[in-house]
C-alpha cells in the first residue's frame, strides 16, 4: 500500500509542477491479470526522445520550464523500481504541448 501511494504521489506531482493550466485526472482500469492505472496531463509534455531518459535516476526531460529544476530527479526512477519489485512495469505517453500519460501496471 505504502509503495503505491508513494507512486501515484509522484506522478501526480509531476502533472500538477508542469500543469499550469488545464486539467489533471487519475484512474485505472482492470486488463486481464492486471490492474492498469494512469495519471494524465494537459501539461506541456516531454519531448520523444527523452521519454525513456525520465525513469533514470537523477535525469530530468531536459524541457524549458522553470518548473523542471525543482526536485532531485528520482521519483520516477523509484517508481520504477516500486513496480519492479511489486512485478509491475511503468511507461509514458507524451506529445509536447498536449500533455502526458503516465501508465502503470500491477498484478491483481
Amino acid at each position: 500500500r505504502d509503495k503505491l501511494e508513494s507512486i501515484f504521489s509522484f506522478l501526480l506531482n509531476n502533472a500538477i509542477k508542469y500543469t499550469n493550466k488545464g486539467s489533471i485526472e487519475f484512474g485505472f482500469e482492470i486488463k486481464g491479470a492486471f490492474v492498469e492505472f494512469y495519471v494524465k496531463d494537459t501539461g506541456i509534455g516531454i519531448p520523444k526522445d527523452r521519454q525513456e531518459a525520465v525513469f533514470e535516476s537523477f535525469i530530468q526531460a531536459d524541457i524549458e520550464d522553470v518548473n523542471a529544476n525543482q526536485g532531485a530527479g528520482l521519483g520516477l526512477a523509484i517508481a520504477k523500481e516500486y513496480l519492479n519489485m511489486m512485478n509491475g512495469k511503468i511507461w509514458v505517453e507524451s506529445e509536447i504541448d498536449k500533455g502526458t500519460t503516465f501508465y502503470f501496471n500491477l498484478p491483481k
